[in-house]
């Protein structure tokens, strides 16, 4: 019965335990406790080894499943490591586009211009004779767009003249915005300095064509520098400031042209720094003299008062007149301290020509715009009149119409008050500036100034003389008086006096001289032969 026993349970181990049959079977061929015991030993060791094993499998499967779990952390830390790298190159491509270009325009912007003018080309000739240019174009009053029609439209010319600038452009070429309304366009291959006049006079025809703003059609021309590039030129910004003087030639001129850079230009930048050093000590140096030119009744060619004009003595050049240095007095700010020394050097002379002569003068100075901004104007002319003892009614200050152009409320209440101060003011070269006739009635001028250039022709063109009339009718009817300038024929004196105007200034009864010569001139009058000429 116990090995019937022994047999069926062997029977059984033998089906749960298939890796072990053979082992098994041996055992059960014994009979007895031994049988039983190596049995029982080969169970124990069967189950220690499944749950050693199971033990072992679990902790693989838990290896595995810790190895999938930081595979998936690494790819996703990997993924997450790729997306930065690429928004760091987008943010890096995108700095770097910002950096080499116009965020308006779209077009390249000053910092691409000279890293592509300093890539590795020729600058003077090529192998097929062709060569490089560098053209800088500026938009002319394109302030007044911003100031008519705001910046939002102004931006809009800006992005419709860099597309026409793009739409001529090859592939060689390359088109930049240096500043608001300047743009540089760079040729890659032009053949002759013909072509390069042709391609300039395309780009003035091609920004002169109207601008729609707010439904309507505004012009605006332009104004263009043109440079050769050659190898003399050491850098970029070598160039560019080449192109740069050539563009304010252009548009001292009035823009809408083109002017080429060449050894002129850069003598005369040369000359005009120069002369720009050398006027901040000129007053120091005593340098400047005054010259006066005579102010005439043409009725009975009585001089009433006279008009004083600054002349340089220069160490180099000799004796200049003021058209070779004010305008860089003004934009280096030197007109100020030559202004106050005119002032004072004209009240000596008038108390010289008072003690001497007995007589009293107007005395007409000249005044720029600078000059009216400087806050303390106002208290040099009042120091002028009650410290030197001047008579106010003896004062006349000549303003042009370019001093209304920034603050025309702030001039005009400035000029009320020098007006109070019993000191006459005349609107010199009337007619030449826009809106002239706005100013008769709202700012207090005495004295209104024909500009030469319409007595100069008004005996040959009768338009001319009609509009001379026209003017003097004008004064009139302001109540105002007015002077003819520019006087230099018997013809023309007579045509004036004929037209109502009884006052001038000209080359016929003098030129400016030294208050020696004036002196002398006003002990003796006019000339006779300019007395019958003119009677």
């Amino acid at each position: 019965m116990m090995r019937c026993l022994f047999h069926s349970s062997s029977e059984r181990l033998l089906t749960m335990l298939p890796l072990h049959r053979n082992a098994l079977e041996a055992l059960a061929l014994g009979s007895g406790v031994a049988g039983i015991l190596s049995l029982a030993s080969a169970f124990f060791w069967w189950t220690s080894s499944r749950r050693s094993l199971h033990k072992k499998m679990q902790e693989d499967h838990e290896r595995s499943l810790e190895f999938a779990s930081q595979q998936q952390s690494f790819q996703l830390q990997n993924d997450a490591l790729q997306r930065e790298i690429r928004q760091r190159q987008w943010m890096e491509a995108k700095l770097m586009h910002l950096a080499f270009h116009d965020s308006l325009t779209g077009l390249g912007n000053r910092a691409f211009l000279l890293e592509s003018l300093q890539a590795p080309h020729e600058t003077g000739p090529r192998r097929d004779k062709s060569t490089r240019y560098l053209m800088h174009l500026g938009l002319d009053r394109f302030q007044s767009v911003n100031d008519l029609f705001g910046y939002q439209a102004g931006d809009l010319l800006l992005k419709e003249a860099a597309e026409r600038l793009e739409g001529i452009l090859s592939d060689e070429d390359i088109a930049v915005r240096l500043t608001a309304d300047e743009f540089c366009i760079l040729f890659g291959k032009i053949t002759s300095h013909d072509q390069a006049i042709r391609m300039a006079i395309r780009l003035l025809r091609l920004m002169e064509k109207p601008y729609t703003l707010q439904q309507q059609e505004f012009p605006v021309t332009a104004s263009i520098g043109v440079c050769e590039l050659q190898p003399r030129y050491s850098d970029g910004e070598e160039l560019l400031r080449a192109t740069a003087t050539a563009l304010t030639r252009a548009k001292k001129q009035g823009g809408n042209c083109y002017v080429f850079y060449d050894r002129v230009i850069f003598e005369d930048t040369l000359r005009a720094i120069d002369t720009t050093l050398q006027l901040r000590t000129a007053a120091e140096l005593n340098q400047f003299e005054l010259y006066y030119q005579p102010l005439v009744d043409m009725r009975d060619l009585s001089i009433y008062g006279v008009e004083s004009l600054i002349r340089w003595n220069h160490p180099t050049r000799g004796l200049l007149a003021p058209g070779a240095f004010i305008q860089l007095a003004e934009e280096s700010g030197s007109i100020l301290p030559m202004g106050i020394w005119a002032l004072k050097r004209t009240a000596e002379d008038i108390r010289t020509i008072q003690q001497e002569l007995h007589c009293d003068l107007v005395f007409s100075i000249n005044v720029s715009s600078p000059q009216l901004e400087d806050p303390d104007f106002l208290r040099h002319i009042r120091e002028l009149t009650n410290t030197c003892g001047i008579d106010p009614s003896l004062l006349q200050l000549e303003i042009t119409e370019s001093v209304f152009v920034r603050d025309p409320h702030r001039i005009g209440k400035l000029l009320q008050e020098i007006r109070a101060l019993g000191i006459r003011i005349a609107l010199d070269d009337f007619g030449t500036g826009y809106s002239s006739l706005s100013y008769l009635a709202q700012l207090p001028i005495d004295v209104l100034k024909i500009d030469q250039s319409f007595v100069r022709d008004m005996m040959r063109h009768d338009l001319n003389l009609e509009i001379v009339k026209l003017l003097i009718d004008l004064a009139r009817t302001a109540k105002m008086s007015i002077v003819g300038e520019g006087i230099e024929t018997p013809e023309q004196a007579l045509a004036l006096l004929h037209a109502g105007c009884n006052f001038a200034q000209g080359y016929l009864y003098s030129r400016p001289v030294p208050l020696s010569n004036l002196l002398l001139k006003l002990r003796q009058g006019i000339q006779a032969r300019e007395t019958r000429l003119c009677q």
